[in-house]
């Protein structure tokens, strides 16, 4: 969203993405969701955002929302993650994953020829992940090992405790993963 008050906009005002033909054309889903496509002929590629209302300020159990989001490529019910890692490999298709307070959002850029074969993979994937064991270690392992180096930097730790005293440590936003939390 963007506000004559967002520092990084410039002042960008709605009326300016209208006359810059940003304007997206919306699609109303059979579920209601919305789909917002702002369309470009002149780049040949397509860049999809899947996001959910489920960051971790919504989680039942600390690192459930990272979790969830940064798994949803290793597994589902019928490809591996190896089967999915050579599928956007092999067609030069680049996946981001991010979570926040408030969502998770699964990015993917490629070229627009690959949509057919591509959405019904990430349906897949959103529907039915597996979140193997060997897979989840991994991420608990790597998580750990980078929270232990976060809490080596000043800047984190002082974010953090900002955080904690703000928001209280009863409130999810004033709460933080300590590594040997993950063990649970």
């Amino acid at each position: 969203m963007i506000s004559d008050t967002n520092p990084v906009s410039g002042g960008l005002q709605p009326s300016d993405i209208e006359r810059s033909g940003l304007v997206p054309r919306r699609f109303v889903m059979r579920n209601g969701r919305t789909i917002n496509v702002f369309a470009d002929d002149n780049i040949g590629l397509v860049k999809m955002d899947f996001i959910f209302e489920a960051g971790t300020a919504l989680q039942s159990k600390k690192l459930q929302a990272a979790a969830a989001i940064h798994l949803i490529t290793e597994g589902t019910q019928h490809h591996t993650s190896y089967e999915i890692a050579e599928f956007f490999d092999f067609r030069g298709l680049i996946v981001e994953k991010s979570n926040d307070e408030v969502s998770l959002t699964l990015t993917v850029y490629g070229m627009p020829r690959y949509l057919d074969e591509l959405l019904p993979l990430i349906k897949e994937m959103i529907l039915s992940p597996t979140y193997p064991q060997e897979e989840f270690d991994v991420f608990i392992s790597m998580r750990k090992q980078q929270l232990m180096t976060n809490f080596q930097r000043t800047s984190f730790v002082a974010r953090k405790r900002f955080y904690e005293c703000l928001y209280g440590t009863s409130h999810p936003l004033g709460q933080y993963t300590l590594p040997e939390e993950l063990d649970q």
